[in-house]
């Protein structure tokens, strides 16, 4: 079953259990998973579906932040609240110590030893982890470990 599929039938199963913050956070997926297939014009891999929950997170992490600047507490963990449903549905996260691994492997077979090599090394180890690790994250362990 595709991750476009599971979404509808969560999204049925949200109506007919009346989780309303479910069933908004899984429109907002959906809206966003129709206008990317619009934009792409052709139906979303599972990746590239990925790719549109990523962005929906961040979003929502990004928005939880300035509530909580502004102090709207109450709308800063809502946010979050749909930050992690929407992220139940990305694979699995890999924890600091893969990623390290993963990132000491790479340099290793690069032969890196420097700064200079901060973009061989990440788009290795981003083709590797693909949409199990932040970006930010990798990026700054690899600055640590290249310095």
């Amino acid at each position: 079953m595709s991750l476009t599929e599971q979404i509808e039938q969560d999204t049925v199963s949200a109506m007919k259990a009346r989780n309303q913050e479910k069933l908004d956070a899984l429109r907002l997926v959906r809206a966003a998973l129709k206008n990317e297939q619009i934009t792409l014009g052709h139906a979303l891999s599972d990746e590239e579906s990925h790719k549109v929950l990523a962005r929906l997170i961040k979003q929502r992490h990004e928005a939880a932040d300035h509530f909580r600047k502004a102090g709207r507490t109450e709308s800063a963990d809502k946010e979050e609240r749909e930050a992690n449903l929407i992220g139940s549905y990305l694979p699995t996260q890999l924890t600091n110590a893969e990623l390290t691994q993963i990132v000491d492997e790479v340099i290793t077979t690069i032969g890196a030893t420097s700064a200079a090599d901060f973009g061989k090394v990440m788009g290795q180890v981003m083709a590797r982890t693909k949409g199990q690790a932040d970006g930010n994250v990798v990026s700054e362990l690899v600055r640590q470990r290249l310095t």
